[in-house]
C-alpha cells in the first residue's frame, strides 16, 4: 500500500524554501504520516518531535508509527502524545491490515471527482478494498486521474503497464505515460523553478524504461537531458544526492555507449563510476557507499566479459564479492546478502565460461544457501534470485555431464520462475521463464534422446519458451528478446536434427539466423554478432553432414562458414579480445578440414599450425582461462591425427605428448568430469599411437592411465553411466592389446569387462541391448583365451556365451523382433558369430603352421556350430558350413581322425541333398567325399 499512497518524505523537500512552509504544504497534500520509530526519535530533542509530529496532529492526518528498531515505549509515549500503537517492521500482516484500514477511510471519505479521489477509488478497485476487484474499472479511474494532471496517477499507470499488474504488459504505454509525467514536471519546473529534482527522478525512470526495451537512442537522449538537468539544479542539491545522480548517469551512459559499439567511451564512463564510488567509500565507508562500489565492480566485470577479457572480468567480480561478503558479515541485512549473492553468481558464471567447472561449483555451493535464505524472506527478489541459482546450477551440472542433477535443478527453477511471472508478468520475468524452459529442454535432450529419436516432451518444452518470446517480440523491438528468440529456434532445430528431420532442422536454424540478424541490426551489439556467427557456424556443420552424403551441399556448407568467419574477424577487429581471437583459431580448424578433403595437405597443415599459434598466444596473454588450454590440446591432437594419416607419424608424437601434458594439467587444476575424460582421451591417443607401431611396452602405461581415469569414481555421476564408460574404456584397451597380440594383458581387462557388463544388465534387466552386451563379453573372453591357446578356458567361456544367448527369447517374451529378426533368429545369429570368431582364429593358426592349435580351434568351432544346427535344423546354409568345417578339419586332423571328419561332412551333405535336391552342390560335395573315403 505504501506505493499507492502519497507518503511524504523529508529528503524530498527542496532546499532553499522555507522549511516549515514546505512541511506544512506537504502535509496538507498528504493523507498519511508514516513515522519511522527508532531510538534516535526519543534519545534527544529533534525536528520530528518538535515540529513534524505536532503539525501532523494539527492537520488531523492519519499517523502510522512503524518500529524499525527496539525503542523505549515509555519515552515514546512521553514525547509523542496520542501516538497510535506501533506496528513492528516484521509484522507484515499487521502492517498490511493497518494500511488497508487507513486507505479505506481515506478513499471512502472523499466524495468529489478530484484527480486524487479518482486515484484512490481506482486503487480500491485494483486491490479489492471494500469493493469487488475490478482491474478494468480501476485502471479507467486511474487513467482519468492521470489525465487530470495528477503525477501520482501517472506514476501508478507506468507501474501497472511496466509490470503487467492488473493490465496486459505494455511497455509502450508505460513509456508514453512516463513521457507525459516528464513533460508535466518539465512544465512545472519551467514555470516555477521548483521540483527540479522530481523532474530529474522522472527522467531517470524514463531512461530505464527505454533501456528495458533496448531503445538505446532514446535512452541516450534522455540521459543527456538528465545530465543537463542535474547540472542546472546541482547547487540546490545535497552533495550526496549529486553523487548518487552522477553515479547513475555514468552507469547508464556506459550501457548506451556499449550497446552502440562505442566501447572505449563506455569504459571511460565505467572507470569514472569506479573512481567516484571508490572516493565515496574512502570518505564515508557506509553500506550505501560500498554498495555503489560493488555495483561498479559488477558493471565493469560485465563490460570486460563482453569485450572478451575473461580474466579482467573475473578480477572485478571477485573484488565485488570480497566487498559484499565483508559488508554482509558485518550487517547481516537482506540487501547485503542480495548483493553478495549477485557477485557470487557472477563469479560462478565467469568460471563456468572459462571452463573452470570445479571452481564454479565452489561458488554456487557458497551462494545457494544465501539464495535459499533470501527466498525465505518472502520478497519477489529472493524468489527470482533462487530461481536464477537453480537455473545456473542446472547448466553447470549439464556441462559436467551430470544430467540427472541438471534436470533436477531445472525442474526446481521452473515453478519459481512461473510464480514470479504470474505475480508480475514483466518483460524481465517472462524472459527468465522462457530461459527456464530452454534450460529444462537442454537437459531433456541428453536424457530423452538418442540418434534418430527425440522425445516429443523436448519439443513441447522448447515450444513453451518460443511462445513466450514470440509474444514479447511482437510487442517490443528489443535486441535481447530477438536473441532469446534465436536461441530457442536453434534449440528446436537441434531437436529436429536428432530426429533426422533435416528440412525442419534447417528451416528453424534459418529462423534463428534471421532473429539474430534482427538483434544485430537493432543495436550492433557485440553479443548479437557473436550469436549470429555461432548460428552461421552451426548451419555450416549441418550442411557438412549433408555434404558427406551429397556433394551438392558442399557450397552451402562453405558459404555458411564463411559468413561466420567474416563476423568473427569483424568482432575481433572491434574488441581485440583474447576470447574473440580464439574464435579465429576455430575457423582455421574448419578451413584445414576443407584443405584435407581436397588432399591439399600443405594448406591444411598451415591452417592447423595457425590455430595452434593463436591458442598459444591466447594462453600467454591470459593463462588463467582453462578453455584456451583445452582448445590448444584438442588442436594438437587434430594435427597429430592428420600427420599420422599423412604418413608423417614421427611428427605426430610431439603433438600428442604436448596435448597430453595440457590435458593432465587441466585435470589436475580442475578435477571435473569433462577434464577427467579429456585427460583419459589424451592418454588413449598416445596409447593408440604406440599400439599402431606394435610397441606395447610404450603403449601399455598410457592405456593403463586411460583406464584409471575412466574408472575414477565420481559420487555425483550415475552408476549406470559410470559403468558404461568404464566398459567402453575396457573395450578399447582390450582391442589394442589384441592388436599387439598381448593376450595375457588383454585377459584381466576382459574379465573386468565381463563384470561391468553383468552389473549394467543387473541395473537394466529389461534392456535387451544390455543383455546382449553382457553375453558378448564372454564371447570376447573366449576369443582371447583361444588366441593365447588356453583351450579349456576358451571352451568354458564359449559355452557360457552360448547359454546366455540361448536364454534371450525366454528373458524377453514381450519383444517380438530385434535388429530386423525374431528373437530366436537373433539368438541363433549371435551363436554363429562365435562360430565365425573361432573359425577365423583356427585359420590364423593354420596360416602360422601351428597345426595343433588350429585343430583345437576348429574342434571348438565345430562344437559350437553343432549347437547352432541343433537349435536351428532348418537353416540349410549353416549346415552346409558345418559340413565344410568338418572337411577342413579332416585336412588338419591326425591320420586316426581323418576319416571321422570326412564321414561327418559326408553325412551332412547327403542329408542336405535329400532335403534340397534342387541344389546340386550338396550332391557334388557328397560325391567328392565318397571318392576320397573309397
Amino acid at each position: 500500500f505504501c506505493r499507492d499512497i502519497a507518503i511524504w518524505y523529508d529528503e524530498f523537500l527542496v532546499p532553499g524554501e522555507d522549511f516549515n512552509d514546505s512541511i506544512r504544504s506537504a502535509l496538507q497534500k498528504s493523507t498519511l504520516f508514516a513515522l519511522a520509530v527508532t531510538p534516535n526519535l526519543v534519545n534527544e530533542k529533534n525536528y520530528v518531535m518538535d515540529v513534524e509530529y505536532p503539525m501532523a496532529q494539527k492537520e488531523k492526518k492519519k499517523i502510522l508509527p512503524v518500529e524499525l528498531q527496539d525503542t523505549n515505549r515509555l519515552l515514546l509515549k512521553w514525547h509523542f502524545k496520542s501516538l497510535p500503537k506501533c506496528v513492528g517492521k516484521q509484522d507484515k500482516q499487521g502492517l498490511s491490515a493497518t494500511l488497508a484500514d487507513i486507505f479505506r477511510d481515506i478513499a471512502l471519505r472523499e466524495t468529489d471527482s478530484s484527480p486524487e479521489h479518482l486515484l484512490f477509488i481506482g486503487l480500491a478497485y485494483l486491490n479489492g478494498i471494500d469493493v469487488e476487484v475490478d482491474p478494468a474499472r480501476g485502471v479507467q479511474l486511474i487513467t482519468r486521474s492521470a489525465e487530470g494532471g495528477l503525477p501520482q496517477a501517472m506514476e501508478k499507470l507506468v507501474q501497472l503497464y511496466r509490470r503487467g499488474n492488473g493490465v496486459p504488459l505494455d511497455q509502450d504505454k508505460a513509456i508514453a505515460w512516463q513521457q507525459t509525467l516528464v513533460a508535466r514536471r518539465r512544465q512545472d519546473f519551467a514555470e516555477t523553478g521548483k521540483n527540479g529534482e522530481a523532474l530529474l527522478q522522472d527522467m531517470q525512470q524514463l531512461a530505464e524504461l527505454y533501456l528495458e526495451v533496448e531503445d538505446i537512442p532514446c535512452a541516450a537522449e534522455v540521459c543527456r537531458d538528465a545530465h543537463r538537468q542535474l547540472t542546472q539544479i546541482a547547487a540546490r542539491l545535497d552533495p550526496d544526492a549529486v553523487r548518487a545522480y552522477t553515479l547513475w548517469l555514468h552507469s547508464r551512459q556506459a550501457r548506451c555507449l556499449e550497446a552502440q559499439g562505442k566501447l572505449a567511451e563506455a569504459e571511460r564512463e565505467l572507470q569514472a563510476y569506479l573512481a567516484l564510488a571508490s572516493r565515496w567509500v574512502k570518505d564515508q565507508p557506509t553500506w550505501e557507499a560500498m554498495r555503489a562500489l560493488a555495483i561498479s565492480y559488477d558493471r565493469l566485470g560485465q563490460f570486460r566479459r563482453t569485450k572478451g577479457d575473461l580474466a579482467g572480468a573475473l578480477e572485478m567480480f571477485r573484488e565485488g564479492k570480497r566487498l559484499t561478503r565483508l559488508a554482509d558479515e558485518q550487517l547481516h541485512s537482506t540487501d547485503t546478502m542480495s548483493c553478495r549473492l549477485i557477485m557470487g553468481i557472477q563469479c560462478g558464471r565467469l568460471l563456468t565460461e572459462q571452463k573452470n567447472l570445479t571452481g564454479a561449483m565452489k561458488e554456487y555451493d557458497e551462494v545457494l544457501p544465501l539464495a535459499e535464505r533470501l527466498e525465505d524472506s518472502g520478497t519477489p527478489e529472493g524468489l527470482g534470485q533462487l530461481a536464477t541459482c537453480y537455473l545456473d546450477l542446472s547448466q553447470l551440472y549439464a556441462k559436467q555431464r551430470l544430467m540427472t542433477e541438471a534436470a533436477d535443478y531445472g525442474h526446481k527453477a521452473l515453478p519459481l520462475l512461473q510464480k514470479c511471472a504470474d505475480q508480475e508478468p514483466s518483460m524481465q520475468n517472462l524472459r527468465k521463464l522462457g530461459a527456464g524452459f530452454n534450460t529444462v529442454g537442454d537437459t531433456l535432450i541428453f536424457l530423452k534422446s538418442s540418434p534418430g529419436h527425440a522425445d516429443p516432451e523436448i519439443r513441447d518444452t522448447y515450444q513453451k519458451a518460443l511462445e513466450i518470446f514470440e509474444k514479447l517480440t511482437r510487442r517490443y523491438e528489443s535486441s535481447l528478446l530477438w536473441l532469446d528468440m534465436a536461441f530457442t529456434q536453434d534449440r528446436l532445430s537441434r531437436y529436429y536434427g536428432l530426429r533426422d528431420e533435416s528440412e525442419a532442422e534447417i528451416r528453424l536454424l534459418s529462423q534463428a539466423i534471421a532473429s539474430a540478424q534482427k538483434a544485430a541490426d537493432l543495436c550492433g551489439d557485440i553479443e548479437a554478432k557473436r550469436a549470429l556467427s555461432g548460428y552461421w557456424a552451426r548451419m555450416g556443420q549441418v550442411y557438412a553432414e549433408r555434404a558427406y552424403l551429397d556433394d551438392r551441399y558442399t557450397d552451402n556448407e562453405k558459404e555458411a562458414y564463411r559468413k561466420s568467419f567474416a563476423l568473427n574477424e569483424e568482432i575481433y577487429r572491434q574488441t581485440k579480445s583474447v576470447d574473440d581471437l580464439v574464435s579465429l583459431a576455430s575457423d582455421h580448424q574448419v578451413q584445414s578440414g576443407w584443405a584435407q578433403a581436397e588432399a591439399d595437405y600443405e594448406r591444411a597443415l598451415a591452417h592447423k599450425k595457425e590455430s595452434i599459434r593463436i591458442c598459444e598466444q591466447a594462453i600467454a596473454a591470459d593463462p588463467s582461462v582453462a578453455f584456451y588450454r583445452e582448445a590448444l590440446a584438442i588442436y594438437r591432437q587434430n594435427l597429430a591425427d592428420m600427420l599420422q594419416h599423412w604418413k608423417a607419424k614421427p611428427d605426430a608424437l610431439p603433438q600428442l605428448t604436448k596435448a597430453l601434458t595440457l590435458a593432465e594439467e587441466l585435470w589436475e587444476n580442475d578435477p571435473s568430469l569433462p577434464n577427467r575424460l579429456h585427460a583419459a582421451e589424451a592418454n588413449g591417443e598416445l596409447g593408440e599411437y604406440y599400439a599402431g607401431q606394435d610397441n606395447w611396452e610404450k603403449a601399455r602405461p598410457y592405456y593403463q592411465r586411460y583406464l584409471e581415469l575412466w574408472e575414477t569414481a565420481d559420487s555425483r555421476q550415475p552408476e549406470k553411466e559410470r559403468l558404461h564408460q568404464a566398459a567402453d574404456a575396457c573395450s578399447r584397451y582390450i582391442a589394442a592389446a589384441r592388436r599387439c597380440k598381448q593376450y595375457a594383458a588383454a585377459k584381466p581387462c576382459a574379465l573386468h569387462f565381463c563384470q561391468l557388463r553383468e552389473q549394467i544388465f543387473q541395473l537394466e534387466p529389461g534392456n535387451l541391448a544390455a543383455c546382449s552386451l553382457a553375453a558378448y563379453a564372454y564371447r570376447l573372453l573366449a576369443g582371447i583365451c583361444l588366441a593365447e591357446k588356453t583351450f579349456d578356458e576358451a571352451e568354458t567361456y564359449a559355452n557360457q556365451y552360448i547359454e546366455k544367448v540361448k536364454n534371450i527369447p525366454a528373458l524377453f517374451p514381450q519383444i517380438s523382433r530385434y535388429e530386423g529378426c525374431s528373437l530366436p533368429e537373433y539368438a541363433a545369429n549371435q551363436i554363429w558369430l562365435l562360430v565365425q570368431d573361432l573359425r577365423d582364429q583356427a585359420e590364423i593358426f593354420r596360416d602360422a603352421q601351428d597345426r595343433e592349435a588350429a585343430e583345437s580351434a576348429y574342434e571348438l568351432a565345430i562344437d559350437c556350430a553343432e549347437v547352432f544346427v541343433q537349435e536351428n535344423p532348418g537353416n540349410l546354409h549353416r549346415r552346409d558350413q558345418l559340413a565344410r568345417m568338418h572337411y577342413d578339419m579332416a585336412c588338419l586332423a591326425p591320420d586316426g581322425y581323418y576319416s571321422y571328419y570326412l564321414e561327418q561332412a559326408l553325412a551332412l551333405w547327403e542329408e542336405l541333398a535329400r532335403v534340397d535336391p534342387e541344389n546340386p552342390a550338396y550332391a557334388q560335395n557328397a560325391g567328392v567325399v565318397r571318392q576320397i573315403l573309397n
